[in-house]
């Protein structure tokens, strides 16, 4: 059974608007909606086939913002040279924070910030409080 999506949802969403851009408030001013229509619509009731496109749609921003990150990181972009206010030349430049998160993301076992935790791990966080206030009540009597 497929949903119909109102109009107005089809010019926000699929690839015109909110693909392009990935940014909410930016893709209703090109749907021309106010922005608080899109979460309107995630509230309604019944949204399945609003929510299964917007959700597809994120990917396809996701997929776009990837490939700038990607094309910025390992293939360069010109950056300019502003000498007195106006540009100069350019040079080839590199993103090495954003080759990073490229590595974080395709290696996060490699890549990742490890952390280190020391002590029971899995305890309730009641049973922590409770724990500590043990031992302090341990240490104040002798």
């Amino acid at each position: 059974m497929v949903l119909s999506i109102r109009a107005a949802q089809q010019r926000f969403l699929p690839t015109p608007a909110f693909a392009q851009c990935g940014s909410v408030t930016e893709a209703a001013k090109r749907a021309g909606i106010h922005f608080t229509s899109h979460y309107n619509w995630l509230k309604e009731e019944d949204n399945a086939a609003y929510l299964d496109a917007y959700n597809r749609t994120r990917e396809i921003a996701g997929d776009l913002a990837e490939g700038e990150i990607y094309r910025r990181a390992f293939l360069g972009f010109n950056h300019p040279v502003i000498y007195e206010g106006k540009i100069t030349t350019t040079y080839k430049d590199f993103s090495d924070n954003l080759a990073m998160f490229w590595l974080k993301g395709l290696k996060p076992e490699r890549y990742r910030e490890n952390v280190y935790l020391s002590g029971s791990i899995g305890l309730p966080v009641d049973d922590f409080y409770n724990r500590i206030a043990a031992r302090r009540k341990e240490d104040e009597k002798s």
